[in-house]
Formats: structure tokens, C-alpha cells, sequence
């Protein structure tokens, strides 16, 4: 009994120590579990708020707010700096309120962390390119199009492609511009809008052939596309087919001032060329005539000199020839054509005159030399 009570105390001692240890670890845990629920719930309000920034950013620059808009996607950046696409929003917007330095410091230090990303590269190659820095902007157009993500994105890398063509092409770049449109045709989507579009890119880029075949299948999968057969009628004119040019132009309605040049000379070439292949005599004799009618009333309306003086007077002496005639050999009117180009190359500073002089400065040697 007396060993029972002088342990008594050291048992209770014990026990009181143990209760101690859990009180205390229970309260560190609640401490712990608390204190992550408060960094949570920060967080998480940190998230929404830069979320609220973020949006009203994006109205701003909407409405081309950009002190506006560069203040919310500062406050969402600081609220969430592990948000790219906050960083990219803000870059932007500084952009556009013509603070291109600060904006390329913002995605150099995106990129630092991801040489490869895409998005980053191709907002800094339209940062520069805004800038006129040519040789920077190639460069990172073509970071973005080898970026895996571009990789994997047929869309991504067409888009980014056709970007790169415009803007080479913006810059007279004609051999870089149309390497670029040739990758891009093999990314391109079978509709007609995309074949519209890069059509109209070839065309601008030199490539007339390769434009009407763009054209030719828009045309294929939309046959009523005006602006297809007018991007149609324009190449195959370029590449000299006017009766296929013609046959576009007409199919394309309502045409804007130069493709409706372009539809009255491909018409002239089509019904009145004199060195059209097959003509009965007399249909070939009526079309010289009317050609060297044509030429004589573009000279007319030249101020007058003495080299212009001569060339009236030939022509006037062929047609009177040619009047005196009922027939005439083919070498005899050929020359007569000669005479005709001479005429036309003569008077090209002096406007472009009717359908039939712009046909004619085609159809027939226009050297300007009488």
C-alpha cells in the first residue's frame, strides 16, 4: 500500500505531461490546418480578384481604354504572377498605349522561363513587327511556327504562317512571303474561304498560276463565290488566258473600277484581236482597221510633237491603204500591226485611252521608239 501511494504522483505527474503533449500537438495542428485554410481562402480570393482584373482589362482595351487597361492587367499580374496569360495581356496593352519597351520587357521574361512557348514568341514578333524591326519579327514569327505547340496545332501553325506571308509581303519580301504560303497550302483546310484567301496571297505574291488554282478550288467547292471568280478572272488575265479571264469577271457581278478595265480589255481580246488565230480574211482586214482607228484617236488626244506628227501620218496612210483595198495579205497586215504597237507604245503616257488601246498595248509590239 505505502509503494502504491509514493508512485501515485509520478503516475499522475506522467499523465499530466501526456495530456500537455496532446493539448499541445492538437493545437499545432489545428494551428497548421488553420493557418492553411486562411493561405486558401487568400488564395483563392487573390485568384478571383485577378481573375475581376483580368476582365475588366479586357473591356478596357475593347473600348481602346489602354491607361485603363494597363492598370487592370498590372493589379491581376500582381494578384497572380503565375498567370501567363495575364503577363501576355498586359504586354499587349502596353503595346497599344505605345509603350513598346516596357511591353517587350514583360514578354522577354516570359520567354526567359519558356523559350519555346508559342504565344510568347508570336506576340513579340508582332511587337516588333508594329516597331518596323523586320529582322526581329522573322526571327521570332519562326520561333512561334517551330514551337511544339505549333507543332501540334495545324490551325496554330497555318494562322501563324499566313501572318509571316503578310507581313513579308507587307515589306515587298515577294521570294520569302510565297515559301511561306506554299507550307501553308499544305495545312490548308479543303473550304472555299481558305483557297479564297490564299489565292488572293499568291497573287499578291507573283504567283498567278498557283493563285487560279487556289481560286479554281474555292470555286469548285463554293460556285457562286464572287469574289472567287473575281480573284479568278484577275490571275487568269495576269497569266494572259482572257478567255478564261473574261468568263470570270462576268460570273463576278458588281467589279470595282480596275477589274472592270481588266473585263473590257479580256472582252476587246477576246471578239476584236486582229491576230487571233483562224480569222476569214475579211474579218481579220475589219478588225486591223478598227485597231488602227483605235490607235489613231489615242495618238490624237497625245499633245502634239513631231515624232506623234509622224506617227499620225503613218497611220493615216495605212488606213487610207487599207480603205483602198478589198483584200489584203496576212504578212501585209501583220505589218500594219507593227505599225499599230509602234503607235500604242508611242502614246502610252498619254492615258490609257478605251478598252482597245489597253488590249492593243497587249496584243500587238509596242515599241515606243517611231
Amino acid at each position: 500500500m505505502r509503494m502504491q501511494e509514493t508512485r501515485s504522483p509520478a503516475v499522475v505527474q506522467y499523465h499530466r505531461e501526456l495530456l500537455q503533449i496532446a493539448v499541445l500537438i492538437a493545437l499545432a495542428i489545428m494551428a497548421f490546418w488553420g493557418t492553411r485554410a486562411v493561405h486558401a481562402y487568400a488564395r483563392r480570393t487573390s485568384v478571383s480578384d485577378a481573375e475581376q482584373w483580368y476582365r475588366r482589362g479586357g473591356d478596357a482595351l475593347v473600348a481602346a481604354d489602354t491607361d485603363r487597361a494597363v492598370d487592370a492587367f498590372r493589379r491581376a499580374v500582381a494578384k497572380n504572377r503565375g498567370e501567363r496569360k495575364y503577363a501576355l495581356a498586359l504586354a499587349v496593352a502596353l503595346e497599344r498605349h505605345n509603350d513598346g519597351d516596357t511591353a517587350q520587357r514583360v514578354l522577354l521574361t516570359l520567354r526567359e522561363s519558356s523559350p519555346e512557348d508559342a504565344e510568347v514568341n508570336l506576340t513579340l514578333a508582332r511587337l516588333d513587327a508594329h516597331e518596323g524591326h523586320i529582322a526581329e519579327a522573322v526571327r521570332y514569327y519562326r520561333n512561334a511556327l517551330y514551337a511544339p505547340a505549333a507543332a501540334a496545332d495545324v490551325t496554330m501553325r497555318r494562322t501563324t504562317r499566313l501572318e509571316l506571308a503578310r507581313f513579308l509581303l507587307a515589306h515587298d519580301d515577294r521570294s520569302r512571303a510565297l515559301a511561306e504560303l506554299l507550307a501553308a497550302a499544305n495545312d490548308s483546310p479543303n473550304d472555299a474561304p481558305s483557297a479564297r484567301d490564299l489565292g488572293d496571297l499568291f497573287m499578291q505574291a507573283g504567283d498567278d498560276g498557283r493563285a487560279l488554282a487556289q481560286f479554281t478550288i474555292a470555286l469548285r467547292l463554293a460556285p457562286d463565290d464572287h469574289d472567287a471568280h473575281r480573284g479568278a478572272g484577275l490571275a487568269a488575265f495576269h497569266l494572259g488566258r482572257y478567255r478564261e479571264a473574261r468568263r470570270h469577271l462576268l460570273a463576278a457581278g458588281t467589279l470595282e473600277n480596275d477589274a472592270q478595265q481588266l473585263l473590257e480589255t479580256a472582252t476587246y481580246i477576246v471578239t476584236s484581236n486582229p491576230l487571233a488565230p483562224r480569222l476569214a480574211a475579211a474579218e481579220r482586214r475589219r478588225r486591223v482597221l478598227a485597231a488602227l482607228d483605235a490607235a489613231r484617236s489615242h495618238v490624237a488626244r497625245c499633245p502634239a510633237t513631231v515624232d506623234l506628227a509622224a506617227v499620225q501620218q503613218d497611220l493615216d496612210a495605212a488606213i487610207a491603204d487599207l480603205g483602198r483595198r478589198r483584200t489584203s495579205a496576212r504578212d501585209a497586215l501583220d505589218a500594219t500591226m507593227d505599225l499599230v504597237g509602234l503607235a500604242e507604245g508611242a502614246a502610252r503616257d498619254c492615258g490609257t485611252g478605251s478598252a482597245a488601246d489597253r488590249a492593243l498595248a497587249l496584243i500587238a509590239p509596242t515599241d515606243s521608239t517611231p
